[in-house]
């Protein structure tokens, strides 16, 4: 069956709620809905439709009056818009403020359970395809949990899938995931709260493919009490549990997770495989919340990405993502707590991870306050690893990387209301923190820092907090060979056991204590800022005359550098990322000065420095660049450059690049 051009619109699909206890029966569990405007047990494709403010809400568990007798569990609410159990295929469908709401358990001395909420805009059990796809502000939100007394409260519902829950093979190509949201349901009395996995999209199904795809401010939220707690907030933008996922010329932007435990604010990997490429996360957070155990506050964890199976990352860029401890919560008791732990601020691994051609590059692990209105004084959480933390169960291969002006920072001590004085926490790995295996060939780390939180109040253990390792912090076995590790912040290295130096390293310091053959301690190596010098990832070149060049030596496998250039270019290869070829770098300014629409086309007039190369590019998404135009140069270096087929619709990206 096919559908096309059809506008859903405020169609709801609504459970029944169970019926309560009497002195012949027990409290009933509330039903379960299925989508809100179209249930689909066929094939189906759908074309061009429009799908608004449809929703699935499950009935509400039957009620308990009676003692010892437990109230009935909510029902569950799935697929807000759409409820597919085959094929299913969606070309151009726009789907915004649908919804899946969990029923809440039923009241009563021993509340129920409250339901789960899966697929916001969309659940399927069978194959789905989504080409040229638009969803925008779905929600699905688990049901609260009954209350009861304080003894016998009962969980949250999970929530799973903003817009998307899959349970088969997913293909998406060119769709776009905008401010939606999975929140999970609130506990009853002394229940735990439910997990919130997935704020665009969940699967559970055996492969995800997903291509030149935006998620943009998508979110996870888990919010819960004392003492019951809560489950974990995965994957902001995208959460795969288990399958083989497959990610390419994607952009996620802006999206968060939080937490007791926050984890991957824009990407989740669980057991399964991961290949991400040629793909862009910026500005993605996890955080973590309260109450994630007694006394501490929760972690936040792989502010971008965070696997628990095995990924490989290739040609991708990590930027200004936040991996922050959640603070130490207050407890009615008066007690003050820890608080949590902030780890990778771009990505966190506790699986086998394999890096080539990435930039990490202004990432953040934060440690959180502890707790200040309690008694008694609790110290800052600490930080690992402000653009990677690898768990102890972690691996981490790593080549042709650069990792610049990432930075780690313990959390704030917390003073009581007894006194004195209590440290901030403390900080390791400014770029890298490793308590797993981790080796490194022909990375460059340059200018990130480690901080130390601060104390709180006075007294003997009024200390602050102590950040090591501004580059890189290792309490496991870590290797390099031909890498650059530059400018730390504090010093270049901290290392719990020595670092195995393989030879032709160079450090700007002694921290590192490299002493294999060819390797160079307290030396400059004459790096050029970040910038964009070809390729897929920015790098950092090489001054003419730096003492990296021609240094390094050759490893099967690494035959180009990190830009995709041949190594090596001279005698020997260059140590770090960039194999210096010759060719001096141009970093040339243009200064826009119009930009217009007409006859169907748009033109973009500048001022730059006279007889510049000045090229056009544009893209449907800011990952893959396509050249449109070389520079018409006027007089005293005016500029004109044209995409003359460019409609008013869809968004289009520019950007002007030289040579």
């Amino acid at each position: 069956m096919t559908i096309s051009n059809v506008v859903f619109v405020g169609n709801r699909a609504v459970g029944t709620n169970g019926a309560g206890s009497s002195p012949t029966s027990y409290p009933q569990p509330g039903q379960g809905a299925q989508g809100g405007a179209i249930y689909n047990g066929g094939s189906l494709s759908i074309l061009a439709c429009r799908f608004w403010s449809n929703s699935a809400a499950g009935g509400v568990g039957g009620l308990n009056d009676f003692l010892g007798i437990r109230a009935g569990d909510g029902g569950s609410g799935q697929g807000g818009a759409i409820y597919n159990t085959s094929t299913l295929v969606v070309v151009g469908g726009t789907f915004g403020a649908n919804g899946a709401f969990g029923g809440a358990g039923g009241w009563g001395t021993n509340g129920g359970s409250g339901s789960e909420a899966d697929g916001g805009a969309l659940y399927s059990t069978g194959p789905l395809l989504l080409l040229n796809c638009a969803f925008g502000t779905n929600t699905t939100l688990g049901g609260a949990g009954g209350n009861g007394d304080q003894s016998g409260g009962d969980s949250g519902g999970n929530a799973q899938g903003g817009a998307v829950w899959s349970g088969d093979s997913l293909s998406m190509t060119n769709c776009t995931f905008t401010a939606n949201a999975s929140v999970n349901g609130a506990p009853g009395g002394n229940g735990p709260a439910g997990n919130a996995l997935g704020g665009a999209v969940w699967s559970q199904g055996p492969t995800v493919n997903c291509s030149s795809c935006s998620f943009t401010r998508n979110s996870c939220s888990v919010s819960c009490t004392w003492p019951g707690g809560g489950g974990p907030a995965e994957g902001g933008g995208l959460a795969n549990a288990s399958g083989a996922m497959n990610i390419t010329g994607s952009l996620f932007v802006s999206n968060t997770v939080f937490g007791p435990p926050g984890g991957g604010g824009a990407i989740y990997q669980g057991s399964g495989t991961l290949v991400l490429s040629n793909s862009v996360l910026l500005g993605n957070g996890a955080f973590g919340g309260p109450y994630a155990a007694l006394y501490y506050g929760g972690t936040g964890a792989g502010g971008g990405l965070a696997n628990a199976g095995t990924a490989f990352v290739l040609n991708s860029t990590f930027s200004s993502n936040n991996a922050e401890g959640g603070i130490g919560p207050f407890y009615p008791n008066t007690y003050g707590s820890f608080g949590g732990k902030g780890l990778g601020g771009g990505l966190s691994n506790s699986g086998t991870l394999s890096l080539w051609g990435c930039t990490f590059v202004g990432n953040t692990a934060l440690g959180a306050s502890g707790n200040t209105l309690g008694y008694y004084s609790y110290p800052g959480g600490p930080a690992y690893g402000g653009a990677v933390c690898n768990g102890g169960s972690g691996s981490v291969l790593a080549a042709n990387c650069t990792f610049a002006n990432n930075g780690v920072s313990g959390g704030p001590g917390s003073a009581g209301s007894f006194g004195g004085g209590v440290p901030g926490g403390n900080s390791y790995g400014g770029a890298l923190y490793t308590d797993g295996l981790t080796a490194l060939t022909n990375c460059t780390f340059s200018g990130n820092s480690a901080a130390g939180g601060l104390a709180s109040g006075s007294g003997q253990y009024a200390t602050d907090g102590v950040g090591v390792g501004g580059n890189l912090a290792a309490e496991g076995p870590l290797q390099l060979i031909d890498t650059i590790v530059n400018a730390g912040v504090t010093n270049n290295a901290y290392a719990l056991v020595p670092i195995t130096d393989l030879g032709y390293n160079l450090s700007s310091d002694s921290s590192c204590a490299f002493t294999g053959p060819g390797s160079l301690n307290n030396t400059d190596p004459k790096l050029q800022p970040l910038a964009n010098n070809g390729g897929p990832t920015e790098t950092m070149a090489l001054w003419s005359g730096s003492p990296a060049i021609d240094a390094g030596i050759s490893l099967p496998g690494i035959n180009t550098d990190q830009r995709g250039v041949p190594r090596p270019y001279g005698p020997s290869p260059c140590v770090g990322a960039y194999e210096w070829n010759g060719a001096p770098i141009y970093h040339s300014t243009f200064n826009l000065t119009s930009l217009t629409h007409s006859g169907g086309g748009w033109t973009i007039t500048g001022v730059g420095p006279t007889n510049q190369p000045f090229r056009l590019r544009a893209s449907s998404n800011p990952v893959n660049w396509v050249d449109l135009s070389t520079n018409n140069t006027g007089p005293f270096g005016f500029y004109t450059l044209q995409d003359a087929s460019s409609p008013l619709p869809p968004t289009r990206f520019y950007r002007v690049v030289s040579p």
